[in-house]
């Protein structure tokens, strides 16, 4: 897979990651064990997991370096203020962002969150939960494509 030349792309395969791999997807964390993100939710979908859950700045992060193979390595990367501050060099303000990559996910009052609705109703690892993230990146895309699009990587 070639590397993507702006940021609007790096979204939109971030967000087909998201919808295509749900067992890779984990808004609570940057990156970490597959197994070790659903064992405490679904036993059964732990079993079918490998490799890394990515948040969405996780799976951005990925995109741009496919260098950093292990956990270890990416807890060291500080990838949500990298990632914050690649959107945030488009143009897009913080207040924008930071609920982009929130992770915060189980509180009562992100119900009517901008990005990631309901997420703490639905269960990681399932496609229903995937496409809430898959569909709050592209939401965001929307309201930035402008600034995504102009914004060569």
């Amino acid at each position: 897979m070639s590397k993507p030349e702006t940021l609007w792309d790096l979204c939109e395969l971030t967000a087909e990651a998201i919808e295509t791999r749900p067992l890779n997807y984990c808004q609570e964390y940057w990156a970490h064990d597959a197994k070790e993100c659903l064992e405490d939710v679904n036993e059964d979908l732990a079993e079918e997991a490998c490799g890394t859950a990515f948040c969405r700045a996780g799976w951005m992060y990925a995109f741009l370096h496919e260098d950093v193979v292990t956990v270890e390595e990416w807890e060291n990367q500080e990838i949500y203020h990298k990632m914050r501050a690649l959107l945030e060099s488009a143009g897009i303000p913080t207040s924008a962002v930071n609920p982009l990559f929130s992770g915060e996910t189980g509180r009562a009052d992100y119900e009517n969150h901008p990005y990631h609705p309901n997420l703490s109703k639905l269960q990681r690892g399932t496609k229903e939960y995937a496409q809430i993230g898959a569909d709050g990146m592209r939401k965001f895309m929307q309201q930035y494509e402008k600034e995504l699009k102009s914004a060569k990587l």
